[in-house]
């Protein structure tokens, strides 16, 4: 019986992040190409280090350099190559994550041991291969594809930050052609709002025994 108490408390606390992340999409609040000198890089330090919360599901590739139609590195694939030497010290040496072809396995699937309100990451080159897709509760909640980033493929390297709730993120490709990434940070919601949704939850299971005993 506490198992089943338990297992509807927590369908309740799932549900009402569901219905909260309905009125609350995931959707791209800023995109920063980054072709003229203007604009800083984000933290090549942590280009492969992974938000804390969160882990691979399936593991994306670390990469560095280039291999032709293999992978290329987000590090160096502005739309002027000399800003990036410029701003980062020997960006090929500079590892980064890759999915998609020579870069299995394609997704690539970071989960969350939270639930998260925003996210932004280095992405190389964003194309209409390209696609980023966001979970929340094990439904998809948000998908998005790389070219309408920059209004053309192969622009350069975009850094972008994506604003809703979600607990998990697809990276994916095509069958041809590769996905290139790295710097990722998250922030997630804060714990005393992921606590009121337990505790709604818990109403709600207090509300439906009161109904059942009436």
């Amino acid at each position: 019986m506490k198992v089943l108490t338990i297992a509807k408390a927590s369908f309740f606390a799932v549900a009402l992040v569901a219905a909260s992340s309905a009125a609350h999409a995931v959707t791209l609040s800023s995109s920063v190409e980054f072709s003229d000198g203007s604009f800083v890089y984000p933290d090549a330090s942590i280009s492969v280090t992974l938000p804390s919360g969160a882990s691979w599901d399936v593991a994306a590739q670390v990469r560095s350099g280039n291999q032709n139609g293999v992978y290329r590195t987000p590090w160096d694939e502005t739309s002027n190559g000399a800003v990036e030497n410029a701003t980062v010290n020997n960006p090929g040496s500079i590892d980064f994550f890759a999915t998609g072809p020579g870069n299995l396995p394609n997704p690539a699937k970071l989960v969350f041991d939270t639930v998260q309100n925003s996210l932004s990451f280095l992405w190389g080159s964003p194309d209409t291969y390209n696609d980023l897709i966001f979970y929340l509760a094990g439904s998809m909640v948000a998908e998005f594809q790389g070219s309408p980033i920059t209004g053309s493929p192969s622009a350069g390297s975009v850094y972008v930050t994506y604003s809703g709730l979600f607990d998990e993120v697809w990276f994916k490709s095509d069958p041809n052609n590769a996905f290139e990434f790295a710097s990722i940070t998250a922030t997630p919601v804060p714990l005393p709002a992921a606590g009121w949704l337990l505790l709604a939850g818990i109403g709600g299971l207090v509300v439906m025994r009161r109904k059942r005993s009436a």
